[in-house]
């Protein structure tokens, strides 16, 4: 029988075990960062390793016993100093770039990284790196509450539809939570004004740390703020800590009262981008909306009807696309002074709509949710297929097509339109185009290359929606147009009031001087038909002439259209 012999004793092999082990982790750890450091419960650095000098300016071991705090930025101080402390109940840091300051060097941003073991003594293990997180918005090109930090309300509804699409391409939920502080303009004139921007500082910074990467959180309206989250982020306990910090800085002592509203955002339930089109939806609507349904009572049901109802619009209306579950109805645009039609507009008509949305305010839903350019391209195939039928039988009908200016301002969307009207190339001599929400366009200049682009092609454009007031001219010099249509609020105002009846019926002859055609809408009656008559406007569209109608054949014939093709091709 073989017995086992024993090799000489080796004292120094667990320390190289332990050595080999260490080096090895320390290896892992420099595979994902540049500069690792640990720091005590006091938040001192007690180990530094790492490129120090070439990106913050000292040796590693000039670090040590140093406050970490020390090596921030004064800006982001308050913040990283929340996001240690959240560490604290959620174990770990997701990465957040943070500015950091050095000896002799430039401030330098990093991606900070950390992880909290409260078994060791309560210990931080953090790493730094270079370049950016996984999510790509530029924090610099986006406007922030100057004293919060926070990202401005205009701007929130980017951040996260950019958020919400990193999570779902990952493959995993998160939350949206709404924090109401309503009582927090009484707490902030009781304290002086140094002290009520501190406070302001320190209630963002709390608001970002609990927030996905530490910078998913902005302005929901006034004393309002919501913020993206983990699943497992601890609500009741940023609530507390919020209230902790407003009874620390409020000068009586009293604090506020923090209301939440939180919803899950399942990736089940909707494909990502479209949870978070209705989730943006949501976001817009409840700041707009200022009723009684947005107390603080019933802030969290509130906010969850919103979002499921937003939600289950999206899916319908993706499914109206999908399934071609509408058609154009048809308005007519008359000269006024024969009140023949010339032209009509293609309104759309939908089946299985949403309850209680009517199509303007489907369509409306359809450009905030950022589907208009889906719909505007399969309504205008639907117009060229019926003028294909129809003038094929014989009739020249002209038909405007509705473009949003939220759609025309998608790149791919005008590759798409060319290829759609070149695919009818015989009838698309009778197409004419209407640009809707012009007020919401943001590049004047991208716009009208586009619209040059629709009239080098043959195409009359027109400019829907038009105005009195000095955005409506910037609107006249940026784009240049062939028609232009008077909204019919401001002929009713010009009827009513002396002033704006004179800039009405100025504005009709600059357009006219212009070689510009003007069309007024809203003519429901021989009074208003009268007036803009008399105010020069060659043009009319309203209930007197038709209303919306699926049958064209329900209207006059059109006399010979004055709105020909452009297209040096045409007849």
């Amino acid at each position: 029988m073989a017995l086992a012999t024993q090799e000489p004793r080796d004292d120094a092999a667990p320390v190289r075990d332990f050595n080999v082990e260490r080096d090895r982790f320390v290896a892992f750890a420099f595979s994902a960062a540049e500069i690792l450091f640990e720091l005590d419960s006091d938040r001192r650095i007690t180990f530094s390793t790492g490129a120090t000098a070439a990106l913050l300016g000292r040796s590693a071991d000039a670090f040590i016993g140093l406050a970490f705090e020390e090596l921030i930025a004064p800006t982001d101080r308050r913040l990283v100093g929340e996001l240690l402390h959240s560490a604290r109940s959620r174990d770990r840091l997701d990465d957040m770039v943070v500015l950091f300051v050095g000896a002799e060097k430039d401030p330098v941003r990093l991606v900070l990284t950390g992880y909290f073991l409260g078994e060791m003594g309560g210990r931080y293990f953090l790493s730094l790196r270079r370049g950016h997180r996984r999510i790509t918005i530029l924090e610099a090109d986006l406007p922030r509450d100057a004293e919060s930090g926070l990202l401005k309300q205009e701007s929130y509804s980017a951040v996260v539809a950019e958020r919400l699409k990193s999570v779902g391409e990952n493959g995993e939920s998160c939350k949206f939570t709404i924090l109401d502080l309503s009582e927090n303009q009484d707490l902030c004139q009781r304290m002086d004004q140094d002290v009520s921007r501190e406070w302001l500082t320190a209630l963002g910074a709390c608001v970002r740390a609990g927030s996905l990467n530490g910078d998913s959180a902005g302005s929901m309206g006034e004393d309002r703020y919501g913020l993206v989250h983990e699943v497992g982020l601890d609500v009741g306990a940023l609530r507390q800590r919020i209230e902790t910090c407003a009874r620390e800085f409020d000068p009586d002592g009293l604090g506020i009262t923090v209301e939440t509203a939180s919803v899950k955002l399942e990736k089940a339930a909707l494909r990502e981008t479209d949870v978070a089109k209705a989730l943006v939806h949501t976001i817009n609507r409840f700041c707009q909306d200022q009723g009684d349904s947005f107390t603080v009572k019933n802030l969290s049901q509130s906010f969850e009807n919103l979002f499921e109802q937003a939600r289950d619009n999206v899916s319908k209306f993706r499914e109206i696309l999908e399934k071609e579950s509408f058609k154009p109805a048809f308005q007519p645009i008359v000269e006024l002074h024969g009140q023949q039609p010339q032209h009509f507009e293609a309104l759309a008509r939908f089946h299985g709509a949403p309850e209680g949305l009517s199509p303007y305010e489907l369509i409306s839903f359809a450009e905030e949710v950022g589907l208009a350019p889906q719909f505007d391209i399969a309504m205008c195939r639907k117009v060229l297929e019926w003028l294909s039928a129809i003038n094929g039988q014989g009739y020249k009908y002209v038909v405007a097509v509705n473009l949003s200016g939220r759609s025309i301002e998608v790149p791919a969307f005008a590759a798409d339109l060319m290829d759609l009207i070149q695919e009818f190339d015989s009838v698309r001599d009778n197409l004419m185009f209407e640009i809707t929400e012009s007020a919401k366009v943001t590049d004047l200049a991208y716009v009208n290359d586009f619209v040059q682009r629709l009239r080098s092609a043959g195409h009359m454009v027109c400019l829907d929606d038009f105005g009195t007031g000095a955005a409506a001219f910037e609107y006249l010099r940026a784009l240049q147009v062939d028609l232009i249509k008077i909204d019919g609020s401001y002929i009713k105002n010009a009827i009513a009031n002396k002033s704006e009846r004179i800039l009405l019926k100025a504005m009709s002859g600059m357009l006219h001087e212009l070689g510009i055609a003007s069309v007024a809408e809203g003519i429901e009656d021989e009074v208003t038909l009268g007036f803009v008559k008399e105010c020069g406007i060659r043009f009319g569209q309203g209930y007197l002439f038709g209303k919306p109608n699926t049958d064209i054949g329900a209207f006059d014939a059109p006399r010979p259209s004055l709105f020909v093709s452009k297209r040096p091709s045409a007849a």
